[in-house]
């Protein structure tokens, strides 16, 4: 601690000295001729005034001078200490710090600065700063003069100099560093040395250098982009390619920076897109691509298709858009959507047609049949109507249905099966129930199925419950996995093939078979004490080319 008289300095110190000093020169002799009526006592009194002045002179010197000692050594301990932070401060700091005299010997390095030029410490504080080659060169790989290094102009010109960039190292090796150096002066016009701070920016170049890259591919993809790119913040247009340029029918960019976004926007469209931007701001996903109509600076209507990138530009939100002209597209679209209304009318009349084409051989069959006598003959024919029937019903569907290229397979097994019915109501009380899941085929697979159906059931009328009025079928078709399943289950009766093998039908057998195999699939007939199961399955994804396909003979 300093002591409390340490404060005062010298010449308040003299003032005080001069002043009770003539005080008491001045008064101690008044006082003594008072007191003392003797002239050679006080002589001899004043001979001791005297001394004990000089000794109380020499007391007050002494302890003056030992607060001075004090004072120095409290300061040169402070020194020390704040020396030391320092040296610290410097050893801890991520910058290469170096303090060079005015001669050039380098009285300090810490750790930072050993790391950037690869010397140890022992080596840097023999080293003489221009003595020593640095390896400094410009970041152009030009070599460094030595009246251009830091050091030397900061003692040349007296002023501090910043942000000087240097390449050192080898080729492949190369490290950028940026050193500050700054005079430090004893007096106002001498300097006691240098320290110059080096900072290794090399991953900062690096970077720098990427991003510059990064840049010039970006500005050389969005230039030679096919696609319009827009960038607009705050509403204001900042930036547009080429191509934006010429999809908005302008002269140059000039003409569209700056303009307000909402401004070239289609104002049937300005409410969708300023609530597609507030879903965006509020954090909501966006459906993409958006379709949408823009102004030309001509002032025509272009139908473009969008994709919103929002992006930070100066801190601020900003939005790439990234257009492109669908008026091609869209012509395009209309010319087919046209021709597949033409193509689609076409198939529906053709449709249309096969099916009255059908309605007149299946009528001119049944007329042959009223004139015929033979009834073997008769029910043959009959039965050849009910199979044209079966596949007219096909068609037929197809003329009314909007969808071409499927056959609800549910809904025509009903309608056929309750014609069938229809046709034999007076010969059986057969209960028929439906358990049919939806299921869509194409032409080929919906007639192959119907004509199987057909047989199963015209059959099941004529001969498998010509004897037992109390029967009942169960007709299901469901799928699984891209497996279809068909079946018939009877109930009421038994000896399925038997029967059919008894009237001759032969043939019914043979055509269901035959469908089963145009199919792909597999037909099975099982029978047991209280009826039968009859069984058609096939995969669904097994496409058949059409009815002349070489499978339906075997």
């Amino acid at each position: 601690m300093k002591h409390p008289l340490s404060v005062i300095n010298p010449f308040t110190t003299a003032i005080i000295y001069l002043v009770i000093a003539s005080l008491w020169i001045i008064y101690s002799d008044y006082f003594l001729e008072l007191l003392i009526n003797k002239p050679e006592l006080i002589t001899k009194f004043q001979t001791i005034k005297g001394l004990f002045f000089i000794v109380v002179s020499c007391l007050l010197f002494y302890f003056l001078a030992k607060i001075s000692e004090n004072n120095v050594l409290e300061a040169r301990k402070e020194a020390e200490k704040e020396l030391i932070n320092l040296q610290k401060l410097a050893e801890a700091s991520p910058i290469g710090i170096i303090f060079i005299e005015p001669d050039g010997s380098i009285r300090f390095a810490n750790e930072m600065a050993e790391r950037i030029f690869g010397i140890d410490n022992k080596t840097f504080l023999s080293l003489s700063y221009n003595d020593h080659d640095w390896g400094l060169k410009t970041m152009q790989g030009k070599d460094v003069l030595a009246e251009e290094r830091p050091f030397n102009q900061v003692l040349e010109s007296k002023e501090s100099v910043f942000g000087t960039k240097y390449r050192i190292g080898d080729k492949d090796q190369y490290m950028f560093i940026s050193i500050n150096a700054a005079p430090i002066f004893i007096q106002e016009d001498r300097i006691e040395g240098v320290v110059c701070a080096i900072t290794d920016i090399t991953d900062t170049i690096e970077s720098n250098n990427r991003i510059k890259e990064h840049k010039e591919r970006y500005e050389l993809l969005v230039d030679e982009s096919p696609f319009s790119v827009v960038i607009h913040q705050f509403n204001k247009i900042i930036f547009v390619n080429p191509m934006a340029v010429k999809l908005l029918q302008a002269e140059s960019e000039e003409e569209l920076i700056g303009l307000n976004i909402l401004d070239i926007i289609d104002p049937k469209y300005i409410q969708e897109t300023l609530d597609r931007e507030a879903k965006f701001l509020r954090g909501e996903e966006l459906s993409y691509p958006f379709e949408m109509k823009v102004k030309s600076v001509k002032g025509n209507l272009i139908p473009i298709e969008i994709i919103s990138i929002p992006f930070t530009s100066d801190s601020a939100l900003a939005v790439q858009v990234v257009a492109i002209d669908i008026s091609d597209r869209l012509n395009k679209e209309k010319i087919l959507e046209a021709t597949l209304n033409e193509k689609s009318a076409l198939l529906s009349e053709i449709h249309h047609r096969v099916k009255n084409n059908m309605a007149i051989i299946s009528g001119l069959m049944q007329l042959q049949a009223f004139e015929i006598e033979d009834t073997m003959l008769k029910s043959i024919l009959f039965d050849s109507v009910s199979r044209i029937k079966t596949i007219a019903l096909i068609h037929e569907q197809m003329y009314r249905s909007h969808n071409l290229s499927g056959i609800k397979l549910d809904r025509n097994l009903e309608h056929m099966i309750e014609d069938i019915s229809t046709h034999y109501a007076d010969k059986t009380n057969l209960k028929i129930t439906y358990k049919l899941e939806p299921i869509v085929l194409n032409i080929n697979q919906a007639v192959s199925c119907a004509l199987f159906i057909n047989e199963a059931v015209s059959n099941l009328y004529k001969f498998i419950l010509k004897d037992n009025d109390d029967a009942s079928c169960v007709v299901a078709c469901n799928e699984s996995s891209g497996i279809v399943r068909l079946s018939l289950q009877i109930n009421g009766t038994e000896l399925v093939e038997e029967k059919l093998e008894e009237h001759n039908q032969k043939l019914s057998i043979q055509l269901m078979g035959l469908m089963a195999n145009q199919l792909y699939g597999e037909m099975k007939l099982t029978t047991n004490e209280s009826g039968a199961l009859i069984e058609l399955s096939f995969d669904k994804e097994k496409k058949l080319k059409g009815s002349a396909e070489s499978r339906l003979v075997s």
